[in-house]
């Protein structure tokens, strides 16, 4: 709500006899932090927090309220230590958003920087190019020649990858549920 001019005017009026814009004493921080103090809140209830879940279904944050949050973070620069601790405070059981460690072990391996670097040194080695086909685009892939799932030993091997475009990794032997075939096969 946006007030008139003549209420900002009465506001004005009416706050120029307080103490607006003086410090708060060290007395008085003293004293308010001290009331807080041993205070003890009650966990929301299951009932309660279903229900902000259920008001929340839906919700979508407006354009104006995401460009403002990226604005206001635009000026931020953290170190390399500060961002370490804020990953660590947030990791596993920390996370407001933990289930109980149910990611399958796949995601959680894919996620790690060794994977990464894996990733990175197969991409390297084959200058960016599909080996089959030559594709030079965004839809190069890294491939486990034996799969990921069967040789968990050679995961982060670079001999055991290669690069491959989008089409030609769906035609491998290994390419989504045809794992479980070359698993019975061997």
């Amino acid at each position: 709500m946006k007030h008139s001019e003549e209420t900002k005017r009465k506001i004005s009026e009416s706050n120029k006899g307080k103490n607006i814009g003086k410090k708060t004493s060290e007395e008085t921080k003293t004293k308010q932090r001290n009331s807080h103090l041993g205070r003890k809140y009650k966990p929301m209830s299951e009932q309660g927090r279903e229900n902000i879940r259920i008001a929340h279904l839906g919700y979508k944050t407006p354009e104006e309220t995401k460009k403002k949050l990226s604005e206001a973070n635009k000026g931020i620069k953290r170190t390399e230590a500060q961002k370490k601790h804020l990953s660590e405070i947030h990791k596993g059981e920390k996370n407001p958003q933990w289930k109980g460690g149910v990611t399958p072990i796949y995601k959680v391996i894919r996620s790690l920087p060794e994977y990464k670097l894996w990733r990175a040194a197969v991409f390297e080695r084959d200058n960016y190019t599909c080996i089959w086909c030559g594709k030079r685009d965004k839809t190069i892939q890294a491939d486990h020649i034996k799969p990921f799932s069967l040789f968990p030993e050679l995961r982060f091997a670079i001999d055991n990858g290669r690069t491959l475009c989008y089409d030609c990794h769906k035609t491998t032997d290994s390419w989504g549920k045809n794992v479980r075939w070359m698993q019975d096969k061997q």
